[in-house]
């Protein structure tokens, strides 16, 4: 009880996500994207400087999202 699992092919939670359908799911929960939004990480991409803002290293700070692929 309590674990959460890695998995692109259940990826919807709650047991199972995977690396972009987790930053989606916080999103919606934090109230920055409509219950129901999905996507990539290709997705993700397309939310820079609206959605997302694109920053220096040296304004990392503790909670912010860290994009690749």
């Amino acid at each position: 009880k309590g674990k959460v699992t890695y998995s692109m092919t259940s990826r919807m939670g709650p047991n199972s996500y995977d690396c972009s359908s987790s930053v989606f799911l916080a999103m919606i929960a934090g109230g920055f994207l409509s219950v129901g939004s999905m996507g990539n990480t290709e997705t993700l991409f397309g939310m820079s400087g609206t959605k997302l803002k694109e920053i220096s290293r040296g304004e990392v700070q503790r909670g912010d999202i860290f994009i690749s692929g």
